[in-house]
């Protein structure tokens, strides 16, 4: 990866936990009561040990990484709860998180990965919805036949702008603007995933949705 692609690429990917660490800071110096200085100071943590993570887990030239990821099991409910929790404290936007997740599901995947795809979705979801953005995100363990059988279907839906089908489409192909999106895809792929984007058109809101492999998968590496 060329060193301006690499610089571009991070300077993207650290706009979120850098926007997280601020607010909380900014939450700090007003003194708050003890329950939300610890929860301030939590996400100061988790969001410069993300973006430490991303710093070595950053393709070098070449395109190897300076340390390759580790896959482990992470717990989706809690994790998505704990983001979702976060990008609250920095935007002031709520993030549904659909109720009927199981709270033992889980996936294998490169943790950090993970979590850059998800903070790259709900940006854009929040972009999109102006000046009162309304964002959730679902969680389904897929039943389908297939390559895709026992994957687990993350999406961040939104009721923002939406897209027309030529733009979706574009999108689908990797034609639409944005660094983003790439990044998102390129994540998703890596993992064996899929990627879908769909929106009943302009002013009708878009769902993203990304499929990642169960953590008790037999045939995960």
């Amino acid at each position: 990866m060329p060193r301006s692609d690499r610089l571009r690429r991070l300077a993207h990917e650290l706009r979120a936990p850098l926007e997280i660490i601020d607010r909380s800071a900014v939450e700090l110096a007003a003194s708050p009561p003890p329950e939300q200085t610890a929860a301030a100071i939590a996400r100061i943590r988790r969001m410069a040990a993300h973006a430490r993570q991303l710093l070595i887990e950053l393709p070098q030239r070449g395109g190897e990484p300076r340390q390759p990821a580790v896959r482990q099991r992470l717990p989706v409910h809690e994790t998505l709860a704990t983001l979702a929790a976060d990008v609250h404290a920095a935007t002031g936007v709520a993030i549904g998180l659909d109720d009927s997740c199981p709270p033992d599901l889980a996936v294998h995947v490169a943790p950090t990965a993970f979590r850059q795809v998800m903070l790259n979705l709900l940006r854009n979801a929040i972009a999109a919805g102006g000046q009162t953005p309304c964002v959730r995100i679902e969680v389904v363990a897929s039943q389908e036949a297939g390559d895709a059988a026992g994957r687990v279907r993350v999406a961040v839906v939104d009721a923002g702008c939406g897209l027309d089908a030529a733009a979706c489409d574009d999108l689908m192909a990797g034609r639409g603007p944005g660094l983003g999106l790439a990044i998102v895809r390129a994540i998703v792929e890596d993992h064996g995933g899929t990627l879908h984007i769909a929106s009943d058109g302009r002013g009708r809101g878009c769902r993203v949705e990304t499929s990642w492999p169960p953590a008790d998968a037999a045939t995960i590496d």
